[in-house]
């Protein structure tokens, strides 16, 4: 009798998998193939449930549905039809919902995180910035000890200051050197997950990007915890970047990527890209994308999603002797293949339309496919932000809507918004802060912008305690304080 219902079991089995399955969930519903529940999937409860629909109601194709919301059940017939090419949301909620649907119907889904991974909540840092009143003067309505490390949640929609105790960032990454005239300077700043470097936590490397010529870089690099407990890091110096500021610094495998910058006069021009590896602690010089007595400075660098890519782009190249420097634009997209050591130019042709006319340049990986880069733009008289976008899978740009000066708090007479943060968070590109210049002074803004690229729209964050530009925003896994 066993063998006989086994051999039953075994022919609906078959018909099954040969058909085809509609899984609902309130107003939703869709059609997935019976192949989904081949192999690890094969011994599931989703493949229990289908099988036993598939005999009680004799429905073609079986029904199921699915105890959860639409969002999540659309989220799981993902899964099953793209299997280990599923890319998670980033929203934090919507990934907590689907990995515990996931685990109740034992489908296989290497790619989301474990549900201990998932008991952290995504905040936006901004450790390191300037604030500025009229005419580069400190704003008078900011108390230096109060301009702390400031700390986003979309959840709360609102920020934080944290000052005093609760100011995770070490003593010379403070208030002292949060304004061009302090004898410091602004900050880099990226984060390396917990996932690459095996620490337990994200950490927010912090290296200072205005370096006098008597200071060896490194010697005052800081690292932020996520549990926004502070540390020091010795990182040792690099011999090359004495003097160097103006620099850009990227996050890729583990690994920190600092290229470039505009050196003293006493020092020849060059381009170096220096890595830094935190399991080994050390920095290497690696293969630079811009050989001989050349700096490239003010540009940006990013690198995708994947972190497969490295990006350069946008900003200067100075060449000449300490008497006779020239400069020009540098008009490349500049591409490091992190695995393979090697840069190359402008693949497939993808030149950025904005390099002629563009500075004070920014880009951020606004999400798996696209690397978003904003820029004022010569063309637009100060107008408005240029927004720019590259599509990864054909290296072709296409334009993003305007951030317009309206928009920015600034009247007819405000002059052009340089040196915004910018970073991706939760699915969105958010420009934070941002510096405006006119021929009657320049001042710091406190408004934060979010871009939808689904929607290329633009849209208002609530604002920042206070005006701040030259930020340094990275988003972070912060550990529940909740035991």
């Amino acid at each position: 009798m066993q063998m006989a219902s086994s051999a039953r079991r075994s022919v609906a089995s078959e018909q099954l998998l040969q058909g085809w399955i509609k899984l609902e969930a309130d107003d939703f519903s869709a059609t997935v193939s019976a192949n989904c529940f081949q192999g690890e999937n094969a011994s599931s409860v989703l493949a229990n449930l289908v099988e036993l629909e598939a005999k009680c109601s004799g429905s073609d194709p079986p029904v199921v549905r699915l105890d959860c919301s639409p969002e999540v059940a659309k989220e799981v017939v993902a899964v099953l039809r793209q299997g280990s090419r599923y890319v998670p949301p980033a929203e934090p909620r919507l990934l907590r919902a689907l990995q515990q649907q996931v685990d109740y119907l034992g489908i296989s889904a290497p790619s989301i995180p474990t549900a201990s991974s998932l008991d952290s909540r995504e905040v936006l840092l901004i450790p390191s910035y300037w604030y500025l009143g009229l005419n580069d003067e400190l704003d008078p309505n900011v108390d230096v000890l109060e301009a702390g490390c400031l700390m986003y949640s979309s959840s709360s929609r609102g920020w934080a200051n944290l000052t005093g105790k609760a100011d995770p960032r070490p003593n010379d990454v403070r208030g002292q050197t949060l304004h061009p005239h302090s004898g410091g300077g602004c900050w880099l700043a990226s984060v390396l997950r917990a996932e690459s470097t095996g620490a337990g936590e994200d950490l927010v490397f912090m290296v200072p990007n205005k370096i006098q010529s008597s200071q060896r870089y490194g010697d005052t690099a800081a690292v932020l915890r996520a549990s926004l407990s502070s540390g020091r890091i010795a990182m040792p110096p690099v011999h090359k970047r004495m003097g160097f500021s103006d620099s850009a610094m990227a996050a890729a495998q583990g690994k920190l990527y600092l290229l470039g910058g505009s050196c003293h006069l006493e020092l020849a021009p060059s381009t170096p890209l220096e890595v830094y590896d935190p399991h080994l602690d050390c920095w290497f010089s690696a293969a630079s994308p811009i050989p001989g007595p050349v700096s490239l400075s003010e540009h940006a660098l990013v690198a995708n999603q994947q972190e497969g890519l490295l990006l350069a782009l946008g900003g200067c190249l100075t060449s000449g002797d300490r008497r006779h420097r020239h400069s020009r634009m540098f008009d490349q997209v500049a591409m490091y293949d992190v695995n393979g050591g090697k840069w190359s130019f402008n693949p497939s042709g993808c030149k950025w339309p904005g390099a002629a006319t563009s500075y004070s340049v920014s880009a951020v990986a606004a999400d798996a496919y696209t690397i978003m880069v904003l820029s004022m733009d010569h063309s637009l008289s100060g107008q408005a932000v240029r927004t720019d976008l590259l599509d990864l899978r054909t290296w072709r740009w296409r334009s993003g809507a305007l951030l317009q000066r309206q928009q920015l708090g600034g009247g007819d007479d405000d002059g052009c918004l340089l040196n915004m943060g910018v970073v991706a968070h939760e699915g969105q590109v958010l420009a934070v802060g941002g510096r405006h210049y006119w021929k009657d002074g320049e001042w710091a803004t406190p408004r934060v912008h979010a871009y939808n690229i689904e929607a290329d729209a633009w849209s208002e964050l609530p604002p920042l305690p206070f005006p701040i530009c030259h930020a340094s925003p990275v988003v972070v896994r912060v550990p529940s304080v909740l035991y």
